[in-house]
């Protein structure tokens, strides 16, 4: 279930900005937007009808959702597997995600291929990855060290970035982040089962509110951090010093903490 619906989510981020960048000169931007609205609007109302899950007997009762949030940062930090889990995806996420850099290095790196061509490419490149280790996770999906595949999956992903800042070749690139985002889904798979598995019934919500805060926010960190030391260092060597970041912290994070490595369902 995980799988099937992070590939959902990652074929529409491939198959959106496709879309969007073919109907623009047909359609028009103000256009888009407007159809864009219109869908959200059924995305809501579709959300909206959907059935009721009743609380489970004896649970305590709701509070407001940011009360509800801080209460799961809270019995994370009382669960260290599921606290390392997020930290293996922060680690990810905020070294080694370096998309604010992605313009620039189109622009200057990748301009012989055309600014347009290299800019759509690497921004298609990690979520066609993650569909295509989506649509293969059976291969996987058997693992019982869930531990030991997020801390593969994590160094796998910072290896990968490592390659793509040094690859002065669209192409070698594209393909260096494709296999990054196979790395991201097998992360995200194995690091959803934990939450899945090791999080009681009624802190699973919860759960999911932080694991949302996380994903959102990694990301934003790690466009301000590429962004500075793409201005300080130049872009590639501000990627390839996340990825190798990356892999480095992360080994030092399962070194010092066998509750991950241990973990296995």
């Amino acid at each position: 279930a995980n799988a099937l619906g992070s590939t959902v989510m990652q074929t529409g981020q491939v198959v959106g900005p496709l879309l969007a960048g073919a109907l623009i000169p047909v359609i028009g931007l103000p256009e888009l937007y407007l159809i864009d609205a219109l869908a959200l609007c059924v995305t809501v109302w579709a959300v909206y009808n959907l059935p009721s899950l009743p609380p489970l007997a004896g649970t305590e009762k709701r509070r407001a959702g940011v009360r509800e949030i801080a209460a799961g940062f809270r019995y994370i930090s009382l669960h260290k597997v599921l606290l390392l889990s997020f930290l293996a995806d922060i680690i990810a996420m905020v070294l080694g995600m370096p998309r604010a850099l992605f313009p620039q290095l189109a622009a200057q790196t990748y301009r012989s291929y055309g600014e347009g061509l290299a800019l759509g490419l690497l921004f298609a490149a990690i979520p066609i990855g993650a569909v295509l280790g989506g649509l293969f996770s059976g291969t996987f999906s058997r693992a019982r060290r869930h531990g030991w595949m997020v801390i593969g999956a994590v160094v796998a992903w910072g290896a990968a970035i490592t390659g793509f800042g040094l690859s002065g070749n669209l192409w070698v690139a594209a393909a260096f982040l494709a296999l990054a985002g196979v790395a991201d889904m097998v992360s995200m798979v194995f690091r959803g089962a934990i939450l899945l598995s090791a999080a009681t019934d009624e802190m699973r919500g919860r759960m999911q509110g932080v694991f949302t805060v996380v994903v959102a926010g990694g990301p934003r960190l790690a466009d301000v951090l590429h962004g500075t030391a793409g201005s300080a260092f130049g872009p590639r060597t501000a990627v390839a010093g996340g990825g190798l970041l990356v892999v480095a912290v992360m080994l030092t994070l399962a070194a010092a903490t066998p509750a991950l490595r241990r973990y296995r369902i």
